[in-house]
C-alpha cells in the first residue's frame, strides 16, 4: 500500500504559508474522505471556477500538509505549505497537537479559519450553546431549559415536569438520545424505535443499561426541557436554517427546510433515517401559513439575530446550521447549531443546496485577499 504521509523539515522561523485553501477533512477507508467525498470535489470544482488554488488535507505539522488534489478522477498527493485559509470539515481529534484543537492548531500557525476555535468549541458544546446564549436578547425565541446531566438531579428535574431529552452533551447525528415521560407512578422511556417502562426506582439502572446498548455509556450528557411537538405524517420534524459569509465577507441567509423524523423517533436527522420537505408544505399542512407568514419571518429573524450574536462573541463565523422546533402553537425554539452542517437536506432546493457548495468557496476567496 502506498503511504502519502510526508518527512517535513522543522523550520526555525514562521512556518510556511501558501496562498491557497486548505479543505481539511478524514482519510476513511470506504472511500477517500467518508461521505464528505463528493462535496470535497464540488469544493475543489468550485475553487477551480474561482481560480483558487485548493487542496483537500487531513494531516498537517508546523512545516506543512500532504495535500490531496484531483488528477484524471484521481486522488494525488503532494507536499504543501500550510494553506492561508482554511475550512474544517474534520470530527477527528488529533492527539499531537498539545492538546489543542485542529483550528486552534492552524490558527496559531497563522491559518485563517473559516469558522473560529472559539465557535466550534461552542457549537460542538450543547450546554455552551445553551450557557452562552440563554443571557442574550433573543427575543420572543424559545430557548429549552438545560442542564448538564447528574444522576441525583435526574428526579428532582422530572419531578417539574412531565417529559424530557437526554442527549449526549457533545457530538451530533442524532445518536444517543432518550426521551423521558411520566406515566402514572413510572415513567416511559423511548430510544431508537423502542420504548419500554418502569417504576421510577430503576429508572438510572434501566437509563444506564439504555446508554450500555447504544455505546454511549462513556458520554457527557445533558438533559434538556422537552418541546410539545406536532406531526407532519404522523413524525415529528424540526427546521434547519444555514448561514454563511459570501464573497464579500458579508452574511447571508442561504436557504432552510425541514427534516422529518424516522417513524417513531424521538428526533429528525437525515444519519437517523430521517426525510426531508419544503418548509412552505410543513407550514401549510399544519398552520396554514406560507413563506410569508409570522413563524418564517420569525425564523429568519431568529437566525440573523443568532448569527450576529455567535460572529461577534466567538467568530469569525464562515458558516453556520441552525436548527429550530416549531411547538403545536407554533411558538419557534432554538434547539441546536452546528459549526460543520451538511447540504443534502437542500437535495429538495437544487438552487439553495448549489449557493450553500459555492459560498465557503467565495468566502475563503475573501479572505485570501485581506
Amino acid at each position: 500500500m502506498n503511504k502519502y504521509i510526508f518527512e517535513f523539515s522543522q523550520y526555525d522561523t514562521k512556518p510556511p504559508i501558501e496562498q491557497s485553501f486548505g479543505i481539511l477533512g478524514d482519510i476513511d477507508r470506504r472511500s477517500k474522505f467518508g461521505e464528505q467525498t463528493g462535496y470535497f470535489k464540488r469544493l475543489l470544482e468550485q475553487a477551480a471556477k474561482l481560480k483558487i488554488d485548493a487542496f483537500v488535507f487531513t494531516d498537517f505539522n508546523s512545516a506543512g500538509v500532504t495535500g490531496w488534489k484531483l488528477q484524471d478522477g484521481q486522488w494525488v498527493a503532494e507536499k504543501r505549505g500550510l494553506p492561508k485559509v482554511f475550512y474544517n470539515r474534520s470530527f477527528r481529534r488529533r492527539k499531537n497537537l498539545g492538546g489543542k484543537s485542529s483550528t486552534q492548531y492552524l490558527t496559531e500557525m497563522g491559518c485563517i479559519p473559516l469558522n473560529s476555535a472559539g465557535f466550534r468549541k461552542l457549537a460542538l458544546d450543547k450546554h455552551l450553546t445553551y450557557s452562552s446564549l440563554v443571557n442574550e436578547r433573543l427575543g420572543e425565541l424559545g430557548l429549552p431549559y438545560t442542564e448538564k446531566f447528574k444522576p441525583e438531579g435526574l428526579v428532582p428535574f422530572m419531578s417539574e415536569r412531565a417529559n424530557a431529552i437526554l442527549k449526549p452533551r457533545f457530538g451530533s447525528g442524532g445518536k444517543g438520545i432518550i426521551k423521558l415521560s411520566k406515566n402514572g407512578k413510572g415513567y416511559e422511556i423511548q430510544y431508537k424505535d423502542n420504548v419500554i417502562s418502569c417504576p421510577e426506582d430503576q429508572l438510572l439502572e434501566r437509563i444506564e443499561s439504555i446508554k450500555q446498548k447504544m455505546k454511549t455509556a462513556d458520554r457527557l450528557y445533558i438533559i434538556q426541557e422537552y418541546i410539545a411537538l406536532p406531526k407532519y405524517q404522523d413524525s415529528v420534524f424540526d427546521v434547519r436554517v444555514i448561514y454563511q459569509k459570501g464573497p464579500d465577507g458579508k452574511p447571508y441567509r442561504t436557504g432552510m427546510a425541514a427534516r422529518v423524523a424516522a417513524p417513531n423517533r424521538v428526533t429528525a436527522n437525515l444519519h437517523q433515517g430521517g426525510g426531508k420537505a419544503p418548509l412552505s408544505t410543513i407550514l401549510e399542512s399544519l398552520f396554514n401559513q406560507d413563506m410569508n407568514g409570522p413563524i418564517a419571518n420569525s425564523i429568519r429573524e431568529y437566525s440573523k439575530n443568532i448569527f450576529e450574536i455567535l460572529d461577534s462573541k466567538v467568530g469569525p463565523v464562515g458558516e453556520v446550521g441552525i436548527d429550530f422546533l416549531i411547538d403545536q402553537t407554533g411558538k419557534v425554539h432554538l434547539v441546536e447549531i452546528n459549526s460543520v452542517p451538511g447540504r443534502n437536506l437542500f437535495k429538495i432546493l437544487p438552487e439553495i443546496r448549489e449557493a450553500a457548495i459555492r459560498r465557503p468557496v467565495e468566502y475563503a476567496k475573501y479572505l485570501l485577499t485581506k
